[in-house]
């Protein structure tokens, strides 16, 4: 599905989109995708042929510098709806889930003339630490960088770096996991089976692997 230009006009082609992909999968929940932009329209975003529904979302402390401690961004999410208070009660404050922040171009948005799908900045992945405050319109996430992470269990699983963990009982969310060797640039693994991105890579690649 793509977007009319029209319902795209009010959107600066020169505006940033920020894009956000929770991937709970690792604690057992799902993947989800979420914009805090929409159309003049009011309709949900989508990119690279993914919808991502708009929903309140307000971001701090993302910048990092080359000195100090690593940034520990927080993120809030409106609860309107009740749909991320949902998953922050199935899935234990959603502590260990992965998100991930995309950012691109409102030029380069499916629908939009010559828009180009691969122009992005490149993806910041962070792991959710805490829910640091909870009140009936919005929760509030902080959120730390995967090498931050060291040590860190899951509630389901360890924090690895090279080796996908999904097994027999994941094809719901790849159908390679009985026949890929598990690594990620590997010459049969996952970006050999996603060669144009949107990797469901089983692992938190910059971290310390550690045994169980």
């Amino acid at each position: 599905m793509t977007l009319p230009y029209s319902e795209l006009l009010s959107l600066t082609p020169s505006a940033k989109i920020y894009l956000y992909v929770l991937d709970a999968t690792g604690i057992g929940g799902a993947v989800s995708y979420f914009c805090a932009s929409s159309t003049a329209a009011g309709a949900n975003i989508v990119w690279q042929g993914v919808t991502y529904t708009a929903i309140p979302i307000e971001a701090e402390g993302f910048a990092t510098n080359a000195k100090g401690t690593l940034p520990r961004p927080k993120i809030t999410v409106s609860n309107i709806g009740g749909v991320v208070g949902a998953m922050v009660r199935d899935f234990k404050d959603l502590v260990g889930a992965k998100l991930i922040r995309k950012v691109t171009y409102a030029k380069h948005l499916d629908g939009m003339p010559g828009a180009d799908p691969n122009r992005c900045m490149p993806d910041e992945i962070w792991i959710i630490n805490q829910k640091t405050s909870e009140v009936p319109e919005s929760i509030t996430f902080e959120l730390m960088a995967p090498i931050d992470a060291q040590g860190m269990k899951l509630p389901r699983g360890i924090i690895q770096a090279t080796t996908c963990r999904w097994s027999s009982e994941n094809t719901d969310v790849c159908p390679y996991v009985m026949t890929c060797d598990k690594g990620l640039a590997t010459a049969n693994g996952c970006k050999v089976h996603y060669p144009t991105g949107n990797l469901p890579f089983g692992a938190f690649p910059g971290t310390q692997s550690i045994g169980s």
